[in-house]
């Protein structure tokens, strides 16, 4: 059950308070309004008596002269009975403000008063009362006077009143117009502070953070609201923990598959390869016997060709006998090849010779390619370097490498052939081959080495030779690496021992 602390207040419970508040100050100045309306009405009526006052006195100086000139009772009892309207009249002014003034016309009427009974009871000679009558219209001539001043402080008292009156309607129009503004104001801010605090809060869980609780509102009517977002955010913490607790588990599983994949391509690979090996070891015997067998015939037909070629003059005969020797010298090599890829695993004998010697031989040997194709052929090998392996495998090697390369400089106007050589680790020496040819394409990268597999046109190719290059090299304790290709050039490098005890 939601109890409310104390901080928190009810919006409600404000409205209400807020608005008794505005009746409050509302009833407070209509009842202000109306006391200062009857004041007002006060001064009005005290303006009359005022007024009847001044009248009367206007009366009282008339009678009093007339008493004056020649008293006589009857203009006694007139006398008597204005100056009871007098007092009747000054007595009923109420208002604080001109009580003072009351108390002096009341003064001065007691003056008047005592001043004409003295000239009725008394029989006064005429020369005392000619004496009196100025005495006496002063008296009353003051008399009209205050009332005057006590006319014109009722005057200002009624302006005094009617401005406060206006004062207390624009305060009360003040209220009524503000009062509600000010409680909009105050609604507002209590409300929306709360709004935009929660509203911090669903984007903090809109960023998936379920951590951080949603504070409680200080409005009392969103703390609900606030306790559903909490065990929302609860309710998605768990889950969230659920789903990556599934997501771990889904991922575990993923890498067993892919590793349990892997393996059994590698067991594949590794059964095909075998199979492969076993293939290549039969036709590797068959193929040595079948080029033993062809060997002589070979022979033969050379020595009779160079016997043909002696014998005869004619420029026709010279030129198909000359076609036939260089078909025959493809044959030949294609069977060399044959026996070496039958011997590679035969083992080789290892000394120590002339890198540098061992390319030039090399290079002698194929000077007739390079020159038929304009290639430039460069020995950049150390002149000064020793190695300890078997030269007749590695001419062997070269000669295949460079081979290769001519065919793929061949086309190119500016053809170039390089063999470098660089010390490496372990005290090896690394030799590579490298050319500015066509390169090799992305889809015949992982079949290069395989046997019989070549990208040369029919009958240019046995797709032997880096093959038996990699056969041979292997048995040196070596290894044939396609080092880098491109649209404009191969390397092709392996290393060598320098001395004895590297292998």
């Amino acid at each position: 059950m939601m109890h409310p602390s104390a901080t928190q207040t009810s919006l409600k419970r404000s409205l209400i308070i807020g608005f008794m508040l505005q009746i409050v100050f509302i009833i407070g100045v209509v009842f202000s309004l109306i006391a200062i309306v009857n004041e007002s009405n006060k001064v009005v009526e005290t303006q009359r008596d005022i007024i009847k006052v001044k009248e009367s006195s206007v009366s009282l100086m008339m009678i009093a002269n007339e008493q004056l000139i020649q008293p006589s009772v009857r203009a006694y009892q007139q006398w008597q009975t204005v100056m009871k309207d007098l007092r009747r009249q000054i007595n009923l002014n109420r208002i604080p403000e001109m009580q003072i003034h009351n108390q002096a016309l009341l003064s001065q009427l007691n003056e008047i008063e005592m001043a004409m009974q003295r000239v009725h009871s008394e029989a006064l000679p005429e020369k005392v009362l000619i004496a009196m009558r100025p005495a006496i219209a002063s008296q009353i001539y003051n008399l009209l006077a205050l009332s005057k001043q006590l006319l014109k402080t009722s005057e200002t008292l009624h302006v005094q009143k009617q401005q406060t009156i206006f004062i207390l309607i624009g305060l009360l129009a003040l209220l009524i117009i503000t009062m509600p503004l000010l409680m909009v104001f105050i609604t507002m801010k209590q409300v929306l502070n709360p709004i935009e605090a929660l509203s911090e809060s669903t984007q903090v869980i809109a960023q998936k953070n379920f951590t951080t609780p949603v504070p409680s509102s200080s409005l009392l009517e969103l703390q609900p609201l606030v306790e559903s977002m909490n065990a929302m955010r609860l309710t998605l913490l768990n889950e969230m923990a659920l789903k990556s607790d599934l997501i771990e588990e889904i991922e575990k599983t993923t890498l067993a598959q892919e590793k349990a994949q892997a393996l059994l391509e590698t067991l594949q690979t590794n059964q095909a390869k075998m199979i492969q090996m076993e293939k290549l070891s039969a036709v590797g015997s068959m193929v040595g016997g079948v080029a033993h067998e062809l060997n002589n015939p070979l022979m033969g037909v050379h020595n009779y060709i160079e016997y043909s070629l002696s014998k005869i003059s004619e420029p026709k005969s010279i030129e198909m006998l000359n076609r036939a020797q260089e078909e025959l010298e493809r044959v030949q090599h294609l069977v060399t090849n044959m026996l070496i890829f039958s011997r590679a695993k035969q083992g080789a004998k290892l000394n120590y010779f002339s890198v540098f010697d061992l390319v030039e031989n090399v290079a002698l040997l194929l000077t007739a390619e390079f020159k038929k194709y304009a290639i430039t052929f460069t020995n950049a090998t150390d002149q000064h370097l020793q190695i300890y392996s078997n030269s007749d495998v590695l001419k062997q090697v070269l000669v295949n490498l460079i081979t290769n390369a001519r065919d793929a400089v061949k086309k190119n106007p500016l053809a170039q052939i390089s063999i470098l050589s660089e010390m490496a680790q372990n005290n090896r020496v690394k030799l590579t081959v490298e050319d500015n040819g066509t390169g090799i394409q992305d889809k015949d990268m992982s079949r290069i080495f395989d046997p019989f597999y070549t990208t040369k046109p029919a009958g240019e190719g046995t797709g032997l030779g880096l093959s038996i290059s990699r056969e041979l090299l292997q048995q040196l304790a070596s290894d044939l690496e396609l080092e880098s290709t491109s649209p404009t050039g191969t390397r092709f490098s392996f290393t060598l021992p320098l001395t004895a005890n590297t292998h």
